[in-house]
């Protein structure tokens, strides 16, 4: 269903078109949100963009949370912070020394290589197939 009214970009909400001024309409700047000074307009569009973010992250959106977190205002920077850590979690030291562990089982091999008499270790690549056959005989 679609949204009655118009959208303010600064907090967030879809009002109606009484509610916006002339200029307002095309700035998707509600009366109210227009009457706040400039510094605090743009805070509340920043975290207005901050809650509405996807949770899969463009290259771009990345790298603006990422200036997001070392914002001057306070609320700004936490709130980047928590945003971030949601979408990508710290990995703790436990978890990283139990990924290695994993790795290197995966990695060892789990039986020693068998060669038979006619078998070829490389598949079916035959140009390494007469070094082997030399060997064995």
């Amino acid at each position: 269903m679609k949204k009655h009214g118009h959208y303010c970009k600064v907090c967030g909400e879809y009002k109606a078109n009484e509610k916006f001024s002339g200029k307002g309409h095309a700035a998707h700047v509600c009366k109210s949100c227009a009457s706040l000074p400039p510094e605090k307009q743009a805070e509340q569009m920043t975290i207005n963009r901050l809650l509405n973010l996807p949770w899969r992250l463009s290259k771009e959106q990345i790298s603006w949370l990422k200036n997001r977190m070392k914002d001057k205002r306070r609320e700004v920077r936490a709130l980047a912070k928590e945003q971030y850590e949601m979408r990508f979690p710290p990995k703790r030291l436990e978890d990283i020394e139990d990924d290695f562990i994993e790795k290197q089982k995966r990695s060892a091999p789990c039986r020693p290589f068998l060669f038979w008499k006619g078998g070829l270790p490389y598949g079916n690549h035959t140009h390494h197939a007469a070094a082997y056959r030399q060997g064995s005989d």
